[in-house]
C-alpha cells in the first residue's frame, strides 16, 4: 500500500498517533530540563510545558485514536443495519410489515429457503 494512500485512509489514526509521538518527546524534553537544574524555581516551567504539556498531548492522542475506532464500529453497524433494511424491505407489502406465520398463528423467522440467515451470515 502507498503511504500516500494509508495517511489518507487513516488520517485520523496518523493525527493521533503524531500527538502521542509530539507528548512523549516534550516529556523527555522537560525531564532533560528539570534534571539539568537543581532550583525548584526553575524546574517548574520545564515540569509544566514538557511534563503536564506531554501528557495532555498523550490523552488527546489517545482519545483520537479513540474516537477513530468508534467510527469504524458504527460504520460497520450502519452497514449491517443496510443490509437488515434491504431484507426487511423485500418482505414487506405496501409498506405494512407482515411478519410471516405458521398455520397455529406464531411469527415464523426468515423465509423458507433460509434466504435472511445467509445474508446476516455473510
Amino acid at each position: 500500500m502507498d503511504v500516500k494512500t494509508f495517511v489518507r485512509a487513516n488520517a485520523d489514526r496518523v493525527v493521533a498517533v503524531g500527538f502521542v509521538i509530539v507528548g512523549a518527546v516534550a516529556i523527555v524534553v522537560g525531564w532533560f530540563g528539570v534534571s539539568g537544574t537543581g532550583l525548584a524555581a526553575e524546574q517548574i516551567p520545564y515540569l509544566v510545558s514538557g511534563g503536564i504539556g506531554g501528557v495532555v498531548l498523550i490523552v488527546i492522542g489517545c482519545t483520537a485514536w479513540v474516537s477513530a475506532d468508534l467510527q469504524d464500529e458504527w460504520r460497520r453497524l450502519d452497514a449491517i443495519d443496510e443490509r437488515l433494511e434491504r431484507l426487511v424491505s423485500g418482505r414487506t407489502n405496501d409498506g405494512f410489515d407482515e411478519t410471516p406465520s405458521n398455520e397455529n398463528g406464531h411469527a415464523v423467522s426468515g423465509l423458507s429457503d433460509g434466504s435472511i440467515a445467509k445474508e446476516i451470515a455473510t
